[in-house]
């Protein structure tokens, strides 16, 4: 696919029942209309109650926000529209607003199309700061194969303190390598223990989804490495699975009234 880069603010006003994951989302660019429930002063038991509420998965004060970047898989390459790739169903299948920067070519240290890479590049336009993200998720890894080891050891480990420093509160989640055929070539599974160390030694609680090692499987287009729309929404259902394991919940619009 042609995609270079996508930026999409994707703002999912689902509601999900208690307990569910349904897949539900709007598509391009819309924004969860109504205000948020008015501040009011709480007492020591209505933050208590807000406190379980939240540990229960429910956000009261409106859909949590994902910031997504990546490579071609996160610019849409393969799907049948730019946003109808992964990243998109996931904030579908999450109810969750995304925002979502996808460079084709990008990696932790090489550019990508047009330049508008690397990783760090597209985390500083998503600007972590001033959007507080609940979740950032990065996704790359294919393009950085064959890059020395230590400076893509430091690369990584470099990025994932400047996603920490910039989202202190977020939780941050990883997508590495992609590769093609049954057996990964030993230049992609090296590269793909490089990312994955590094990034546990930066911020232990990274949650790492990994392709490569667990082996995924989803159908592709002709170069037999991206996914078509089908493989897109294979690889939203796994992500989301996987995060699911890791605590992050789906947004549940219906919260029991606290305070």
């Amino acid at each position: 696919m042609g995609h270079s880069w996508v930026r999409r603010l994707g703002a999912v006003g689902a509601l999900l029942a208690v307990g569910t994951a349904a897949a539900v989302g709007l598509p391009g660019r819309s924004r969860v209309t109504g205000a948020p429930p008015a501040a009011r002063p709480r007492t020591a038991s209505a933050a208590a109650a807000l406190l379980a509420v939240r540990r229960q998965g429910c956000q009261p004060s409106g859909p949590p926000l994902m910031a997504v970047v990546g490579a071609s898989f996160t610019a849409g390459a393969g799907a049948e529209r730019a946003d109808s790739g992964w990243a998109h169903l996931l904030a579908g299948q999450l109810g969750w607003r995304a925002e979502i920067d996808g460079v084709s070519g990008s990696g932790f240290m090489v550019p990508g199309q047009g330049g508008l890479g690397p990783i760090d590049h597209q985390l500083a336009r998503l600007d972590l700061p001033g959007t507080s993200p609940d979740l950032v998720i990065i996704q790359s890894g294919h393009n950085d194969v064959g890059q020395p080891g230590p400076q893509l050891a430091s690369t990584v480990g470099d990025t994932l303190h400047r996603v920490r420093a910039a989202a202190p509160a977020a939780r941050v989640a990883l997508m590495t390598v992609f590769t093609t055929g049954q057996v990964p070539d030993p230049a992609s599974a090296a590269a793909d223990a490089v990312i994955v160390s590094a990034a546990r030694s930066a911020d232990p609680g990274v949650i790492v989804m990994d392709p490569l090692q667990e082996g995924w499987r989803f159908s592709t287009i002709g170069d037999g490495l991206h996914p078509d729309q089908a493989g897109h929404r294979w690889i939203a259902q796994r992500a989301a699975e996987e995060l699911w394991n890791a605590g992050v919940r789906p947004y549940r619009a219906t919260c029991p009234l606290v305070g």
